[in-house]
């Protein structure tokens, strides 16, 4: 495993991160690049296997709604067992679906080997972003490798139709598929060399919310996919949405109660995190239902060949990753609420604009109207991504990161599924009237749509007829391709409207539109895409740029007040971004000397002053509220550092006997949080009962142990304000004691050793006899003993222990010459 002791490592480390990180990014790349390799070889594989519209559906849709159901799940799976572990099993699944695919003699074939992919893009998505963020250690640095392995999906997406392009101008549908054979082939041999393992114990499994999450996913689907062809009003569709509706109210049920979720529901309160991940749904449905029906525009409408639509994709796939990459930096200087509002702009105008496009529209045209939706794209999904996990606590940034995951996942299973039924009963639907308008009988017709629904081949047709159907089809296309586009062009319209009123325009500071201060120049320090413990790391000092600020109670603009040089100065919010009017800040030096005091207005506000430039510790404390502690480093202009407090809450509970209820008396019951720190300790009265105060939301360890008990530690997840209730039985333990005694007139023998050994040959415990030789071994299982006592010639007696409570066993050693 990489070393992570040196802040500066050395050229072959970072040479072997960086190679990493290429495999990470590779692997993810494989998942992506099915989807629009699937898309771009349907008219074949159609016409080959003659398979239905239903069917063709399904094939583009299954790899998704499996990435969807299990991406979540196959998150929690790595850390418990080993992200790399899970992440090499991923990429053997996407080779060994792509081989079955690639070998399939039928439709059955193509959806099976499609779901196994699904299982290994599940599997790959959430560990190789894990494996990135354990690879860089470095803030800066790990910001540029997530942004590279966001950036690759993209790529992915646009290496697909290309490279099915190419391999079918000389070879069936079948090898295409094998590319990802090749890839995940190549990831599988890099992995074990460049990939370290690395775990997050303590993360559990949830089968219910799995379970419930798959038939939500399933059943949707399956409505939006029958519904499509044989009305929404039929009863296997009405059927599918009302088990995907009950299963949703489930999930919700179950997750708000579990202990360990697959989703923390409380998090969706906080209103830039519920927004970002809606938003997040919404944009990767747009952006892969308008990749989905740009590649069947350019294909059935203007006739275009495979390769030459892969590569007419490029404008959407290269404006994605570009933009992209600078998207985070952007959002730091103009904000989120810009950022992702120039993004919307760009990506519904280019979606709306779709709606002119005809077989005689322009490539030129085609190319902008792409570039302006990946460009839009590019400008929302990674800023999203950051604030859904900015927006949460600190601990809560892993659950934050796999939510939003899950969330682009919907969006992506649903954008292939709701486009691909739009487009294929528009076909059906649509074509008869176009055959007809162009000179065809009604029956001929019906049985010409027929024919192109089930991909029969239109060889045995005359030439004329032909070039008819092909007529009639892109004219069908285009009207179902418009509805196509518009969907995601309205919903990407809302979604940035909530964006721009719901999402705090920067991490910890105001709602507000920033304004500028007049001749002021403060320095406000730039967000990581990841949030830092608040005492766990450093404030660095940033770049002067203008002043920010809200406006004041007389609606003048609020600065520093003319305070410049060495000063730190914020806001004091707590997670969900309210302000905490009631706090205290002290700055402290390094050595411990109180520098400065103040304390929060009303808004939140703060301002200290330091006596010079260097490194401080400043401690933040509000009633309620668990204390924060950060190191700061001053320079010669002012630092803007915001602080975060967490609500307090309590814990009360009863200790009980498991065996009759009682409760147990003098009982510790001690507190930890998830570094093993023990932040709180309680005793039981004589009611067994204890209370806790003013511990911080979160999941903690609560261990209790008690005299004549078996300890227990469990889990607990305490909330964000109130009191969380936690009832524990302990079980008794065997309590074994006696006497050593030895000579003729057996006098009790002190300073003997007695030693306890299991039946497995482990030693149970040790004891020295007190002056009246007794010895005591409490806390102990049932089970068969061996007890041995030396001091004379040693003695060895076998025991069994039997239920809880007390056991005498006394031993008498003979003197040596007796």
């Amino acid at each position: 495993m990489a070393s992570h002791a040196a802040n500066t490592p050395t050229p072959p480390r970072a040479r072997a991160r960086w190679i990493g990180l290429l495999v990470a990014c590779l692997g993810q790349m494989v998942m992506f690049v099915n989807i629009t390799q699937t898309t771009a070889t349907l008219a074949p594989i159609q016409q080959d296997l003659h398979v239905s519209s239903s069917t063709l559906v399904w094939m583009a849709s299954i790899y998704s709604v499996v990435v969807a159901s299990f991406v979540l799940s196959a998150g929690t799976v790595g850390d418990i067992v080993g992200r790399r572990r899970i992440f090499a099993l991923g990429a053997l699944l996407l080779g060994a679906g792509s081989l079955t695919v690639s070998l399939s003699p039928g439709s059955t074939g193509v959806l099976i080997g499609e779901a196994i992919m699904g299982l290994g893009g599940a599997a790959v998505l959430p560990n190789s972003l894990s494996i990135v963020t354990h690879l860089f250690t470095d803030a800066h640095e790990r910001t540029r490798a997530v942004g590279i392995w966001a950036a690759v999906s993209g790529i992915g997406l646009g290496f697909g139709p290309i490279a099915a392009g190419v391999i079918l101008e000389r070879y069936s549908w079948h090898a295409v598929f094998l590319v990802n054979v090749v890839l995940a082939a190549i990831v599988l041999l890099l992995t074990p060399r460049f990939v370290a393992e690395s775990r997050h114990p303590g993360r559990h499994l949830d089968p219910p919310g799995l379970v419930l999450a798959i038939a939500a996913i399933g059943a949707l689907n399956y409505g939006v996919i029958d519904g499509g062809h044989s009305g929404f009003d039929s009863a296997r569709a009405l059927w599918a949405f009302v088990v995907a509706a009950l299963a949703l109210v489930a999930l919700i049920l179950v997750e708000a109660r579990t202990r360990t979720p697959m989703l923390k529901l409380r998090l969706f309160r906080i209103p830039s995190f519920a927004t970002a991940n809606v938003v997040a749904l919404i944009v990767q449905y747009g952006f892969v239902a308008t990749a989905f029906a740009q590649v069947l525009y350019l294909e059935r409408v203007r006739h275009e060949s495979i390769l030459r639509s892969g590569l007419l994709l490029l404008p959407l796939m290269l404006a994605y990753v570009i933009l992209s990459s600078v998207a985070a930096p952007l959002s730091r200087v103009i904000g989120f609420k810009a950022t992702l509002g120039i993004g919307a702009l760009l990506a519904a105008a280019g979606n709306l604009l779709m709606i002119n496009q005809d077989p005689s529209t322009s490539l030129v045209t085609v190319g902008i109207l792409m570039a302006m939706f990946g460009a839009g794209a590019g400008l929302i999904l990674p800023p999203v991504t950051a604030v859904s996990v900015i927006s949460v606590p600190h601990t809560d940034g892993g659950m934050a990161s796999g939510t939003v995951n899950l969330f682009r996942q919907v969006g992506g299973t649903l954008g292939a599924t709701i486009t691909g039924t739009i487009l294929t009963s528009g076909l059906t639907s649509r074509l008869p009237d176009q055959l007809t308008g162009r000179g065809l009988p009604r029956p001929l017709a019906q049985k010409l749509t027929a024919a192109v629904s089930s991909g029969a081949p239109a060889s045995h047709a005359s030439a004329a007829l032909r070039e008819t159907i092909t007529a009639a089809v892109g004219g069908a296309f285009s009207g179902a391709l418009h509805l196509a586009v518009l969907i995601p062009g309205v919903a990407i319209t809302a979604g940035g409207a909530a964006a721009v009123i719901l999402i705090r325009n920067r991490p910890g500071q105001p709602a507000a539109s920033p304004v500028v201060a007049e001749n002021t120049q403060v320095t406000v320090r730039e967000p990581d895409l990841e949030p830092q413990l608040v005492g766990a790391g450093t404030a660095a000092l940033g770049r002067p740029v203008t002043a920010y600020a809200g406006p004041g109670p007389s609606g003048r603009k609020a600065g520093l007040d003319g305070i410049t040089g060495t000063v730190v100065h914020g806001f004091v919010r707590d997670v969900a971004g309210a302000s905490v009017g009631a706090a205290t800040l002290t700055l402290i030096s390094l050595q411990g000397r109180q520098l400065g005091r103040t304390h929060v207005g009303p808004d939140g506000r703060y301002a200290l002053t330091a006596p010079a430039g260097g490194s401080y510790v400043l401690i933040t404390a509000a009633d309620g509220r668990q204390p924060q502690a950060a190191t700061i480093v001053l320079g010669d202009a002012p630092l803007s550092h915001d602080v975060i407090l967490s609500a307090t809450s309590g814990l009360t509970g009863v200790v009980r006997d498991a065996a009759d209820g009682r409760p147990v008396t003098d009982a510790m019951v001690v507190v930890t949080d998830v570094r093993g720190e023990v932040l709180a300790t309680a005793t039981t009265g004589e009611s067994g009962a204890f209370t806790v105060n003013e511990l911080a939301s979160g999941t903690l360890t609560v261990a209790v142990n008690a005299a004549a008990y078996r300890p227990t530690a469990l889990p607990i997840e305490i909330g964000d304000q109130g009191i969380t209730r936690l009832d524990v039985d302990l079980s008794r333990g065997a309590v074994l004691h006696g006497t050593v005694r030895a000579g003729a007139g057996r006098r009790p023998l002190p300073d003997a050793r007695v030693t306890l050994v299991d039946a497995a040959g482990n030693i149970a415990g040790t004891a020295i006899t007190g002056d009246d030789g007794s010895y005591a071994f409490t806390d102990l299982d049932n089970g068969d003993y061996t007890l041995t006592a030396s001091g004379y010639p040693p003695v060895a007696t076998s025991l069994s222990l039997n239920g809880p409570g007390h056991n005498d066993c006394d031993i008498e050693l003979g003197h040596p010459h007796q």
